[in-house]
């Protein structure tokens, strides 16, 4: 997603990852965002420290109408790792 990209783009690029997205106002600012929730394999959690189930996350800067205003942002967390 580039600067400039349209509500629509966004919604494609979302889409296109299998991402849920909705577009929200928090404190006065504008974001696209999305989570995907990824399950890692039963076997790693008896020899290592959790199943490896994470999150990822997606979020963009956008104005009133949708249009990117920012580089978007990638987070990653594990959920399942003592």
């Amino acid at each position: 997603m580039k600067i400039g990209a349209t509500r629509d783009d966004v919604a494609h690029f979302f889409a296109s990852e299998s991402i849920p997205v909705d577009f929200v106002d928090l404190a006065g600012k504008r974001e696209a965002m999305g989570t995907i929730f990824v399950k890692g394999m039963a076997e790693c959690a008896s020899v290592a420290c959790g199943d490896d189930a994470a999150l990822i996350g997606v979020r963009v800067d956008v104005d009133e109408k949708g249009t990117v205003l920012s580089e978007p942002v990638v987070v990653g967390m594990y959920t399942n790792c003592l």
